[in-house]
């Protein structure tokens, strides 16, 4: 890999039944993948047990047969459940659209960062503060 563009965020991967089983990655974060995908010496080494198989479409167009994997990732103060794809070959992890959604992330490719989303309660109060005082100002000049 190496493109001077590529954004990496280090990310702990656990077995979800176990999860002292689990190792520290540097993911490659993959806006053009769909899921989030782990290289097999990973996979064995978290013992993650293989819960089904897809047909998987490489960015180069060539379509492969991946195992997939239930495990739980712990990025940027986030922890979920992924479904992963365990990629034969030994190239580096990727954290692809599914998890960047999930976790409302989006990717600052200039900086090399992630952004994690602003809460939105205190955006939310806002607004209700706004509207609700536009409306009383509605209300008092229709008396």
């Amino acid at each position: 890999m190496g493109n001077e563009k590529e954004v990496r965020i280090r990310g702990l991967l656990a077995n979800p039944a176990n999860r002292n089983l689990n190792c520290t990655l540097n993911f490659c974060v993959d806006t053009g993948a769909s899921i989030t995908v782990i290289p097999k010496k990973i996979a064995k080494k978290l013992k993650l047990v293989k819960a089904g198989t897809a047909k998987i479409q490489l960015a180069d167009g060539r379509i492969i047969d991946n195992d997939l994997a239930y495990a739980y990732l712990y990025v940027a103060g986030e922890g979920l459940m992924v479904f992963a794809a365990i990629n034969s070959s030994d190239q580096s992890a990727l954290i692809g659209r599914d998890v960047m959604e999930l976790l409302q992330f989006q990717v600052d490719v200039a900086r090399k960062r992630i952004l994690k989303p602003v809460h939105r309660f205190k955006v939310v109060s806002m607004l209700i503060r706004v509207t609700g005082r536009r409306l009383c100002e509605i209300l008092s000049k229709k008396r």
